[in-house]
Protein backbone atom coordinates (compact mmCIF):
# COMPACT_ATOMS: atom_id res chain seq x y z
CA UNK A 1 0.00 0.00 0.00
CA UNK A 2 1.11 3.49 -0.53
CA UNK A 3 1.46 5.74 2.14
CA UNK A 4 -0.24 8.96 2.18
CA UNK A 5 1.37 12.05 0.58
CA UNK A 6 0.86 13.54 4.25
CA UNK A 7 2.13 11.19 5.61
CA UNK A 8 5.58 10.87 3.20
CA UNK A 9 5.85 14.57 4.26
CA UNK A 10 5.22 14.67 7.92
CA UNK A 11 6.27 11.20 8.85
CA UNK A 12 4.73 8.00 10.33
CA UNK A 13 4.80 9.41 13.73
CA UNK A 14 3.30 12.69 13.07
CA UNK A 15 0.34 11.01 11.23
CA UNK A 16 -0.77 8.38 13.98
CA UNK A 17 -0.93 11.40 16.35
CA UNK A 18 -2.85 12.75 13.89
CA UNK A 19 -4.85 10.09 13.28
CA UNK A 20 -5.42 9.55 16.90
CA UNK A 21 -5.99 13.01 17.90
CA UNK A 22 -9.03 12.98 15.23
CA UNK A 23 -10.61 9.90 16.99
CA UNK A 24 -10.15 11.61 20.57
CA UNK A 25 -12.30 14.95 19.10
CA UNK A 26 -14.86 12.29 17.43
CA UNK A 27 -15.27 9.82 20.69
CA UNK A 28 -15.58 13.04 22.26
CA UNK A 29 -18.32 14.90 20.31
CA UNK A 30 -20.31 11.59 20.21
CA UNK A 31 -20.57 11.72 24.07
CA UNK A 32 -20.81 15.47 24.22
CA UNK A 33 -24.49 14.77 22.37
CA UNK A 34 -25.51 13.51 25.75
CA UNK A 35 -24.50 16.42 27.95
CA UNK A 36 -24.28 20.26 28.56
CA UNK A 37 -21.16 21.66 26.62
CA UNK A 38 -21.26 23.64 29.47
CA UNK A 39 -20.89 20.69 32.07
CA UNK A 40 -19.24 18.12 30.27
CA UNK A 41 -18.95 14.43 31.46
CA UNK A 42 -15.91 13.38 32.70
CA UNK A 43 -15.19 11.07 30.25
CA UNK A 44 -15.71 13.99 28.01
CA UNK A 45 -13.07 15.80 30.11
CA UNK A 46 -10.61 13.05 29.29
CA UNK A 47 -10.94 12.77 25.76
CA UNK A 48 -10.71 16.72 25.45
CA UNK A 49 -7.53 16.16 28.13
CA UNK A 50 -6.19 14.06 25.68
CA UNK A 51 -6.18 15.99 22.60
CA UNK A 52 -4.94 19.52 24.60
CA UNK A 53 -1.74 17.09 25.53
CA UNK A 54 -1.05 16.58 21.77
CA UNK A 55 -2.00 19.88 20.86
CA UNK A 56 0.67 21.38 23.50
CA UNK A 57 3.11 18.89 22.10
CA UNK A 58 2.69 20.79 18.81
CA UNK A 59 0.16 18.43 16.81
CA UNK A 60 -1.15 20.80 14.08
CA UNK A 61 -4.01 18.72 13.59
CA UNK A 62 -4.98 18.86 17.10
CA UNK A 63 -4.31 22.33 17.41
CA UNK A 64 -6.69 22.99 14.80
CA UNK A 65 -9.60 20.22 15.32
CA UNK A 66 -9.90 22.04 19.54
CA UNK A 67 -9.41 25.69 17.80
CA UNK A 68 -12.55 24.60 15.74
CA UNK A 69 -14.52 23.02 18.74
CA UNK A 70 -14.21 25.66 20.76
CA UNK A 71 -15.15 28.18 18.26
CA UNK A 72 -17.99 26.30 17.28
CA UNK A 73 -19.13 24.52 20.38
CA UNK A 74 -18.83 21.66 19.60
CA UNK A 75 -18.65 19.41 22.82
CA UNK A 76 -17.39 22.38 24.89
CA UNK A 77 -18.56 25.85 25.46
CA UNK A 78 -17.58 28.40 22.82
CA UNK A 79 -14.92 30.82 23.39
CA UNK A 80 -13.40 32.65 20.88
CA UNK A 81 -10.19 32.98 23.12
CA UNK A 82 -9.15 29.77 23.06
CA UNK A 83 -10.32 29.10 19.62
CA UNK A 84 -7.97 32.03 18.48
CA UNK A 85 -5.11 30.52 20.74
CA UNK A 86 -5.28 27.39 19.06
CA UNK A 87 -5.90 28.48 15.51
CA UNK A 88 -2.92 30.42 15.66
CA UNK A 89 -0.53 27.89 17.13
CA UNK A 90 -1.53 25.66 13.86
CA UNK A 91 -1.62 28.76 11.73
CA UNK A 92 1.74 29.30 12.60
CA UNK A 93 2.70 25.48 11.08
CA UNK A 94 0.80 26.20 8.10
CA UNK A 95 -2.18 24.21 8.47
CA UNK A 96 -4.76 25.28 5.70
CA UNK A 97 -7.52 24.60 7.98
CA UNK A 98 -6.50 26.36 10.66
CA UNK A 99 -5.24 29.57 8.52
CA UNK A 100 -9.36 29.80 6.85
CA UNK A 101 -10.57 29.18 10.37
CA UNK A 102 -8.61 31.99 12.13
CA UNK A 103 -9.67 34.47 9.40
CA UNK A 104 -13.12 33.57 9.46
CA UNK A 105 -13.09 33.97 13.03
CA UNK A 106 -11.51 37.91 13.08
CA UNK A 107 -13.68 38.57 9.47
CA UNK A 108 -15.99 40.93 11.03
CA UNK A 109 -13.75 42.63 12.74
CA UNK A 110 -10.66 42.40 10.71
CA UNK A 111 -11.51 41.67 6.97
CA UNK A 112 -7.94 42.73 5.66
CA UNK A 113 -6.23 40.58 7.61
CA UNK A 114 -8.75 37.85 6.87
CA UNK A 115 -7.95 37.86 3.26
CA UNK A 116 -4.19 38.01 3.89
CA UNK A 117 -5.04 33.97 6.06
CA UNK A 118 -7.52 33.11 3.28
CA UNK A 119 -4.83 33.53 0.78
CA UNK A 120 -2.18 31.92 2.44
CA UNK A 121 -5.17 28.86 2.93
CA UNK A 122 -6.47 28.84 -0.66
CA UNK A 123 -2.65 28.92 -2.01
CA UNK A 124 -2.56 25.31 -0.36
CA UNK A 125 -5.52 24.36 -2.33
CA UNK A 126 -8.30 24.94 0.59
CA UNK A 127 -12.39 25.70 -1.24
CA UNK A 128 -13.01 27.50 1.55
CA UNK A 129 -10.75 30.46 1.27
CA UNK A 130 -10.39 30.11 -2.40
CA UNK A 131 -14.59 31.02 -2.25
CA UNK A 132 -13.86 33.81 0.29
CA UNK A 133 -11.12 35.23 -1.87
CA UNK A 134 -13.68 35.17 -4.92
CA UNK A 135 -16.18 36.81 -3.23
CA UNK A 136 -14.27 39.22 -1.49
CA UNK A 137 -12.46 40.25 -5.29
CA UNK A 138 -16.11 39.89 -6.63
CA UNK A 139 -17.79 42.65 -3.87
CA UNK A 140 -14.60 45.02 -3.22
CA UNK A 141 -14.34 44.03 0.23
CA UNK A 142 -11.49 44.95 2.12
CA UNK A 143 -9.77 44.07 -1.97
CA UNK A 144 -9.61 45.99 -4.59
CA UNK A 145 -12.53 44.76 -7.13
CA UNK A 146 -10.95 42.50 -9.58
CA UNK A 147 -13.83 40.31 -11.25
CA UNK A 148 -11.16 38.33 -13.35
CA UNK A 149 -9.36 37.59 -10.20
CA UNK A 150 -12.75 36.56 -8.73
CA UNK A 151 -13.68 34.20 -11.64
CA UNK A 152 -10.11 32.70 -10.87
CA UNK A 153 -11.09 31.38 -7.51
CA UNK A 154 -14.23 30.64 -7.90
CA UNK A 155 -13.08 28.19 -10.64
CA UNK A 156 -10.60 26.78 -8.25
CA UNK A 157 -12.81 26.04 -5.54
CA UNK A 158 -15.15 25.28 -8.18
CA UNK A 159 -13.57 22.46 -9.81
CA UNK A 160 -13.26 20.68 -6.12
CA UNK A 161 -16.70 20.62 -5.73
CA UNK A 162 -17.62 23.52 -3.90
CA UNK A 163 -21.61 24.15 -4.62
CA UNK A 164 -21.51 27.44 -3.82
CA UNK A 165 -17.90 28.23 -5.83
CA UNK A 166 -19.72 26.59 -8.71
CA UNK A 167 -23.14 28.76 -8.33
CA UNK A 168 -20.87 32.11 -8.09
CA UNK A 169 -18.54 30.90 -11.68
CA UNK A 170 -22.15 29.99 -13.20
CA UNK A 171 -23.49 33.75 -12.51
CA UNK A 172 -19.86 34.81 -13.86
CA UNK A 173 -20.66 32.99 -17.24
CA UNK A 174 -24.10 34.15 -17.32
CA UNK A 175 -23.70 38.11 -16.42
CA UNK A 176 -20.00 37.93 -18.42
CA UNK A 177 -18.38 39.84 -15.39
CA UNK A 178 -14.66 38.69 -15.20
CA UNK A 179 -15.19 36.28 -18.24
CA UNK A 180 -16.72 36.43 -21.59
CA UNK A 181 -20.45 35.55 -21.55
CA UNK A 182 -21.12 31.58 -22.16
CA UNK A 183 -24.57 30.35 -21.19
CA UNK A 184 -23.93 26.97 -21.72
CA UNK A 185 -20.87 26.80 -19.39
CA UNK A 186 -23.17 29.17 -17.09
CA UNK A 187 -26.04 26.15 -17.08
CA UNK A 188 -22.88 23.26 -16.68
CA UNK A 189 -21.78 24.82 -13.42
CA UNK A 190 -25.25 25.91 -12.45
CA UNK A 191 -26.51 22.19 -12.97
CA UNK A 192 -22.92 21.11 -11.23
CA UNK A 193 -24.22 23.04 -8.11
CA UNK A 194 -27.97 22.37 -8.22
CA UNK A 195 -26.91 18.43 -7.88
CA UNK A 196 -25.28 19.11 -4.74
CA UNK A 197 -28.84 20.75 -3.24
CA UNK A 198 -27.78 24.41 -3.78
CA UNK A 199 -31.39 25.95 -4.18
CA UNK A 200 -30.44 29.36 -5.70
CA UNK A 201 -28.41 27.11 -8.89
CA UNK A 202 -31.66 24.92 -9.37
CA UNK A 203 -33.93 27.96 -9.83
CA UNK A 204 -31.02 29.45 -12.09
CA UNK A 205 -30.77 25.90 -13.81
CA UNK A 206 -35.04 26.12 -13.88
CA UNK A 207 -35.02 29.30 -15.59
CA UNK A 208 -31.60 28.09 -18.52
CA UNK A 209 -34.43 25.17 -19.25
CA UNK A 210 -37.10 27.51 -19.02
CA UNK A 211 -35.85 29.56 -21.59
CA UNK A 212 -33.55 27.81 -23.61
CA UNK A 213 -30.36 29.55 -22.74
CA UNK A 214 -27.23 27.49 -22.60
CA UNK A 215 -29.36 23.97 -22.71
CA UNK A 216 -32.15 22.88 -24.62
CA UNK A 217 -35.56 24.47 -23.90
CA UNK A 218 -37.41 22.03 -21.57
CA UNK A 219 -40.31 22.64 -19.38
CA UNK A 220 -40.23 19.26 -17.97
CA UNK A 221 -36.54 20.06 -16.80
CA UNK A 222 -37.26 23.73 -15.90
CA UNK A 223 -40.63 22.54 -13.34
CA UNK A 224 -38.66 20.18 -12.03
CA UNK A 225 -35.63 22.30 -10.68
CA UNK A 226 -38.37 24.69 -10.06
CA UNK A 227 -40.25 22.30 -7.60
CA UNK A 228 -37.15 21.32 -5.85
CA UNK A 229 -35.75 24.84 -5.53
CA UNK A 230 -39.66 26.02 -4.46
CA UNK A 231 -39.62 23.45 -1.87
CA UNK A 232 -36.17 24.69 -0.30
CA UNK A 233 -37.58 28.01 0.40
CA UNK A 234 -36.22 29.93 -2.93
CA UNK A 235 -39.91 32.57 -3.27
CA UNK A 236 -39.06 33.18 -7.29
CA UNK A 237 -38.99 29.15 -8.08
CA UNK A 238 -43.32 29.03 -7.34
CA UNK A 239 -43.38 32.13 -9.87
CA UNK A 240 -41.69 30.35 -12.24
CA UNK A 241 -43.21 26.84 -11.75
CA UNK A 242 -46.35 28.63 -12.54
CA UNK A 243 -45.44 30.42 -16.07
CA UNK A 244 -44.06 27.17 -17.11
CA UNK A 245 -46.87 25.14 -16.31
CA UNK A 246 -49.48 27.56 -18.59
CA UNK A 247 -47.98 26.42 -21.71
CA UNK A 248 -47.69 22.83 -20.67
CA UNK A 249 -50.20 19.78 -21.22
CA UNK A 250 -51.33 17.56 -18.13
CA UNK A 251 -49.41 14.50 -19.30
CA UNK A 252 -45.96 17.31 -19.05
CA UNK A 253 -46.81 18.68 -16.10
CA UNK A 254 -47.71 14.46 -14.97
CA UNK A 255 -44.14 13.74 -15.90
CA UNK A 256 -42.68 16.72 -14.54
CA UNK A 257 -43.92 16.13 -11.50
CA UNK A 258 -42.58 12.43 -11.24
CA UNK A 259 -39.23 14.42 -11.78
CA UNK A 260 -39.52 16.49 -9.14
CA UNK A 261 -39.93 13.96 -6.95
CA UNK A 262 -37.04 11.76 -8.03
CA UNK A 263 -34.61 15.41 -8.32
CA UNK A 264 -35.52 15.46 -4.99
CA UNK A 265 -34.93 11.98 -3.99
CA UNK A 266 -31.36 12.38 -5.84
CA UNK A 267 -30.28 16.21 -5.10
CA UNK A 268 -31.56 16.99 -2.09
CA UNK A 269 -32.49 14.50 0.41
CA UNK A 270 -28.60 12.80 0.33
CA UNK A 271 -27.79 16.31 1.31
CA UNK A 272 -29.61 16.96 4.08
Amino acid sequence: MDPHPRCELRGWRACTRTLFAIIVMMSALLFAETVSADEPSALTRQHLQVLEQLAEQGDAESQFLLGQMHHQGLGVPEDAAKADRWFRLAAAQGHAEALFGLGALHFSENPSDSADLFRLAAEQGHAGAQLMLGTMYASGDALQQDRIEAVRWFRLAAEQGDAHAQFRLGQAYFSGEGIPEDYAESARWFSAAAQQAHAKAQLALALAYATGRGVPEDDVAAYAWASVSAAQGQEQAPELKELVVERMTRPRIEEAQDLSREYWDLYVLPFR
